[in-house]
């Protein structure tokens, strides 16, 4: 399956995975997006906001919404194109844009997007949250492969704990619990990156009158949980049937297991996301 890169606003023959775009290129801010119908982007302002405020901190200087847009729209759309030229039967696309700090460069990655199967296996590992969580910033993408090296084939996601057992996110997505009593947590925007997927289940929750809090969630409070998810971009709400704790990256077994029926609340959330998919997108093709 063929892949494309638009380097500065040109179709380049270099071939390249995503990850190799956010390891081996220049540091920057970056974001990771999907298609529906392969003509619109998911959250595309949401998308658009997230690559201006991460490069402006990032650089120290201001980058406005509508300037990030001007600069990788003509991008996105020889780079969809030429996907879909390319590889007529992939029926949605993941989107890969990483804006270097240096300003001097810009990428657009176009790949197939793999949907995962639900209900899927995460694994909690680490000692710590990740340094500036706010900004979307391609030095986390290389920090993150020693846990990307640690997971298991069959493990979709790392949930990242801290020393006292508190959760915050996983590697390229949020976490979610939802606890017995019908409440859903997720941990602080202020300690994660804030998604946006993570934005549609939290607006989801407060139509559905849905209990939902922004708390850091402990690993002792496990016996109330009901169940457990991810969010993001190319998952949308991933349910977890079982999540492997391993208290040490050196442990070869997990220490504790967790297995969780899927509560039918969190099949409809799942399916409510997939529907603001189709409500909230941007055409970004004819």
């Amino acid at each position: 399956m063929s892949s494309i890169v638009v380097i500065n606003g040109e179709i380049s023959d270099r071939v390249v995975s995503a990850a190799q775009l956010l390891n081996d290129f220049p540091r920057g801010a970056y974001t990771g997006a999907r298609t529906i119908n392969r003509n619109s982007i998911v959250e595309f302002s949401m998308h658009l906001k997230r690559l201006a405020n991460s490069l402006s901190n990032l650089t120290g200087n201001k980058f406005e919404i509508d300037q990030i847009k001007e600069l990788i729209l003509p991008s996105l759309r020889i780079g969809m194109l030429k996907f879909i030229e390319l590889n007529e039967k992939v029926e949605e696309l993941k989107i890969t844009i990483l804006l270097c700090s240096d300003s001097s460069h810009f990428y657009v990655h176009i790949a197939e997007l793999n949907i995962p199967k639900s209900p899927a296996i995460a694994e909690i590992r680490g000692t710590q949250p990740r340094e500036n969580p706010s900004i979307k910033d391609s030095n986390w993408a290389k920090k993150r492969v020693i846990y990307e090296s640690l997971m298991n084939p069959n493990t979709n996601e790392v949930i990242l704990k801290d020393l006292e057992g508190n959760l915050y996110e996983g590697l390229a997505s949020n976490f979610f619990v939802l606890f017995k009593n019908g409440t859903i947590a997720t941990a602080p925007i202020d300690l994660v990156l804030a998604g946006t997927i993570q934005n549609i289940v939290v607006e989801l929750c407060n139509q559905k009158q849905i209990p939902i809090k922004y708390e850091l969630i402990s690993l002792n409070s496990v016996s109330d949980w009901a169940g457990a998810f991810v969010t993001s971009t190319t998952r949308g709400l991933l349910p977890l049937k079982t999540i492997y704790l391993y208290y040490s990256d050196d442990s070869k077994e997990p220490d504790q297991t967790y297995n969780f029926e899927i509560d039918p609340i969190l099949n409809q959330l799942r399916q409510d996301v997939f529907i603001r998919f189709q409500t909230d997108s941007v055409q970004i093709l004819n």
